[in-house]
C-alpha cells in the first residue's frame, strides 16, 4: 500500500517527456528534409519547425524545395507554413486541418547554394543505363479468338 508510485518509473516518464519536448522539432525537420529529398531527388531544406500539442499545431519556417532539373533554383519556397489540426479526429486516424496559412510563397526563386544531391541520378541517365543492359520485358500477346474456337471445335468433333 505504501509504494503506489514507483518513483523510478515516474522519473523515466518525466525524462521521456523532457526528451520529447527538446527534440521533437529537430526530428520533424530531419524527417521532412530526408523524406522530401528522397522522394524528389533534390535537396529539401527546412529552417525551423515547431509542434504544439494542445491545440495540435505545426509551424514550418523556411521550406525550400529544389528544382531537380535546375539545382540552383528553388521549385518552391515558403517563409512560413502554419497548420492547425483537429486533435479529436487524429485519434480516429483522420486528419482534418481546421486552419492552414502559407506566407511568402515563391516559385522558381534562385538558391545561394546548389540543391543537387550527390547520389541523385536523372531519368535520362537511368534510361540510358536500362537500354544498355539488354533486358527487354516479354511481350504480352493475346491469341487469335477464331483460332481458339476452331481448335475447340476440332477437339469436340
Amino acid at each position: 500500500m505504501k509504494n503506489w508510485i514507483r518513483w523510478w518509473g515516474l522519473g523515466v516518464f518525466g525524462g521521456l517527456i523532457l526528451l520529447w519536448c527538446l527534440c521533437i522539432d529537430s526530428v520533424i525537420e530531419y524527417s521532412i528534409e530526408t523524406a522530401g529529398s528522397k522522394a524528389l531527388g533534390a535537396r529539401v531544406d527546412v529552417e525551423s519547425s515547431e509542434l504544439e500539442l494542445f491545440p495540435l499545431k505545426l509551424a514550418i519556417s523556411g521550406l525550400a524545395i529544389t528544382n531537380p532539373s535546375k539545382p540552383m533554383e528553388n521549385l518552391f519556397y515558403s517563409d512560413s507554413i502554419y497548420l492547425q489540426v483537429d486533435s479529436g479526429w487524429v485519434l480516429n486516424r483522420q486528419l482534418i486541418v481546421d486552419h492552414a496559412n502559407i506566407e511568402g510563397l515563391r516559385f522558381n526563386s534562385p538558391r545561394a547554394s546548389s540543391g543537387a544531391l550527390v547520389e541523385s541520378v536523372t531519368i535520362e541517365e537511368t534510361d540510358a543505363v536500362e537500354s544498355t543492359k539488354g533486358f527487354d520485358l516479354p511481350g504480352f500477346e493475346l491469341p487469335d479468338p477464331k483460332a481458339l474456337v476452331a481448335a475447340e471445335k476440332d477437339k469436340i468433333q
